[in-house]
């Protein structure tokens, strides 16, 4: 493992830290925030189709269609420029149509959304009308509290959950609106009890049918209720148990307190082992320990009497965990399941553990890939895509598996599942990715690479988690690599290496908001001295004698 130089960053809060003086502020490419949504009406009704978008202004809406069934989209006449697009009136020959907006600025490329689909019901169709009301839930904080309704009417029908904060009647729409009838509300905290859900049910048929209102509750954790489910025990990193009752100076000491025993497993273990306390499996109940290795292997103990109770391999079939890469013996002799996984209990019907894993083929291919797997079980998750084959693009540039080890923890935050990557030693042309993927389907939701005009810049951490705030801003330290600052305009190119990096998650997009270098970073990498031997901590914030409240990072 590579010796990096730990430097103590703090960010009061992590605005405007650039190292150098900027000229003229570079133009930013356009980024889509809230992508069009599917429409349906009754003919002769229009459709309205909008987009949110960034980006350095003017931006410029070009709205594209294409017919039922094509993938060829062209330039809508007489479409204004603008974020939204109307129909003119609608006839049941146009169900099936795509509608879709490039957004572009003097910046290049452009940003263009997603496809939205119109469906046009024929008139004289069946207004909706709710047969069965969402009804009140109660949760444990952490969990995942479920709304359902059941509605009648002319398929297909549009359910659009709406949300009112505990005491308010003023409600606002939940994502878009999505042909599910159910709401999964994730991560619940205790600030969330109270809130009141309830959704509107379309067709296109007038009048839309609005349920009614039900109540969300959320009970504190117990202290019984304590795990270990990621790196640290927070995203924040803190390692911190404010709900420790067990620990004490009387038991804690020279005398009592040491190895209890040992478990052999069938590889290293290069990730920090996981725990979820009372949980039930194979018919009974466990204190349960979840350790993974270099052999891509994951395993389930009994923390009390090591008893192995499951294990499972996440080797595909007609392959192998993945050999030294590059000569590269900083995992040796295989490399398999490098980073700490992250635990989801509320996630599939027992509670989910993710980790993402290495193996190679007979013909010399490589892949990454990320596992959900059953606590209870660790068989894969059948009711989404699991495993996920990992690949990214981003500027031009193509993420390449058998360059890179997913050495930092797994990050879980408000539904999205953060990966970091870094190379095999210093060798190759790597560059520093993250990418973001969702939860509930696994499914990439977006890829950043912070080199992507240069190289290096692996996020390395010596295995610490990716953090997070309470927001959802991602922190990290960026390897020595690629810095911008010799550039006509600094970042002018996108990178940033050998920096403390701030990652913004809204709209479900990964971008620098924020960033931190030494006035000498570039020196610093030239020289092999660069940020990275630990991984980034978020402080709770901290409170002065005279009343002002501090956000720290420190690395």
């Amino acid at each position: 493992m590579r010796l990096k130089l730990a430097v103590l960053l703090s960010l009061i809060p992590l605005l405007g830290l650039s190292a150098c003086p900027t000229g003229h502020p570079p133009v930013t490419a356009p980024q889509i925030t809230v992508q069009p949504a599917n429409q349906t009406v009754t003919a002769p009704a229009t459709a309205t189709f909008s987009v949110t978008a960034t980006g350095t202004a003017p931006l410029t809406y070009t709205w594209e269609s294409a017919p039922g069934g094509s993938a060829v989209f062209a330039a809508i006449g007489g479409a204004a420029n603008s974020s939204s697009y109307t129909t003119s009136a609608t006839s049941t020959g146009q169900s099936g149509t795509q509608f879709r907006v490039v957004v572009s600025n003097s910046a290049s490329p452009g940003a263009t959304s997603n496809a939205a689909t119109l469906t046009v019901n024929a008139p004289g169709g069946t207004a909706p009308s709710i047969s069965a009301q969402p009804t009140n839930q109660t949760v444990t904080a952490g969990l995942t509290a479920t709304f359902t309704v059941t509605a009648t009417g002319t398929a297909p029908l549009s359910y659009q959950w709406q949300s009112a904060p505990s005491g308010s009647s003023t409600y606002t729409n939940v994502g878009s609106a999505s042909a599910t009838p159910s709401l999964a509300v994730t991560n619940t905290t205790v600030g969330m009890s109270g809130s009141t859900f309830r959704v509107v049910v379309s067709n296109g048929v007038n009048p839309a049918a609005t349920s009614n209102a039900a109540t969300l509750t959320v009970n504190a954790v117990t202290p019984s209720g304590v795990t270990v489910l990621t790196y640290h025990n927070d995203a924040g990193r803190t390692g911190q148990n404010l709900a420790e009752t067990t620990l004490t100076t009387s038991n804690v000491n020279s005398t009592n307190f040491g190895l209890l025993g040992s478990i052999s497993v069938d590889g290293p273990v290069d990730a920090e082992p996981l725990y979820v306390g009372n949980l039930t499996l194979q018919g009974g109940t466990h204190n349960t320990l979840f350790v993974v290795t270099e052999n891509d292997s994951v395993y389930a103990f009994d923390a009390d009497t090591f008893t192995q109770l499951w294990k499972k391999s996440v080797v595909g079939s007609n392959e192998t965990p993945s050999n030294e890469v590059d000569s590269c013996d900083q995992v040796t002799p295989t490399i398999g399941i490098t980073s700490t996984p992250v635990i989801d209990l509320s996630a599939g019907p027992n509670g989910t553990i993710f980790v993402v894993g290495m193996t190679k083929n007979s013909s010399g291919t490589y892949f990454q890939r990320l596992h959900a797997l059953d606590i209870t079980t660790g068989a894969e998750r059948t009711d989404i895509t699991s495993p996920t084959t990992i690949q990214a693009t981003y500027s031009g540039q193509t993420f390449n598996p058998e360059d890179y080890e997913e050495r930092v923890g797994l990050l879980l935050v408000n539904g999205g599942i953060y990966l970091g990557w870094t190379s095999h030693c210093d060798v190759g042309n790597y560059q520093a990715w993250v990418m973001g993927y969702s939860e509930s389907t696994l499914q990439q939701t977006s890829a950043i690479d912070l080199t992507p005009n240069g190289n290096g810049g692996g996020i390395w951490q010596a295995g610490d988690g990716l953090a997070a705030d309470s927001s959802g801003n991602i922190y990290f330290l960026d390897g020595n690599g690629s810095f911008d600052s010799t550039q006509g305009a600094l970042q002018a190119n996108g990178d940033y290496g050998n920096a403390f990096i701030k990652l913004s998650t809204g709209g479900g997009t990964l971008a620098v908001a924020d960033f931190f270098a030494t006035y000498d970073t570039v020196q610093n990498s030239n020289q092999d001295l660069d940020l990275g031997s630990g991984g980034a901590l978020v402080l709770p914030d901290i409170r002065d004698t005279s009343g002002t409240t501090w956000t720290l990072a420190v690395g």
